[in-house]
């Protein structure tokens, strides 16, 4: 699985918040500052683990400790329909993409 999220979304960060305008669904999503890292970082090049590598490295915490937290992420975004459809497989989000 390489996530990315839609083109069409318009993300705005403010203060220790995120905004994510989904236009698609007419929806706006208020992350913390973490998840809209993560949602960032959802290029489509990146599996499960390189997003936990990514974010472990910008945050200095250890990434076995992350990794449940950008798998639960992942799988939030995915419920949200966040992410382009093509750029996903059937398999719930895993740690091993």
């Amino acid at each position: 699985m390489h996530p990315r999220r839609k083109t069409s979304l318009v993300i705005q960060f403010v203060g220790n918040e995120v905004l994510v305008h989904d236009a698609d669904r007419g929806k706006v999503h208020v992350l913390n500052a973490t998840a809209g890292d993560v949602l960032e970082l959802c290029d489509g090049t990146r599996t499960i683990a390189d997003l936990t590598l990514a974010l472990s490295e910008s945050t200095g915490i250890d990434a076995s400790i992350i990794e449940p937290d950008v798998v639960s992420i992942v799988g939030a975004f995915h419920e949200l329909g966040l992410f382009d459809p093509a750029t996903l497989l059937d398999a719930p989000p895993s740690a091993h993409g």
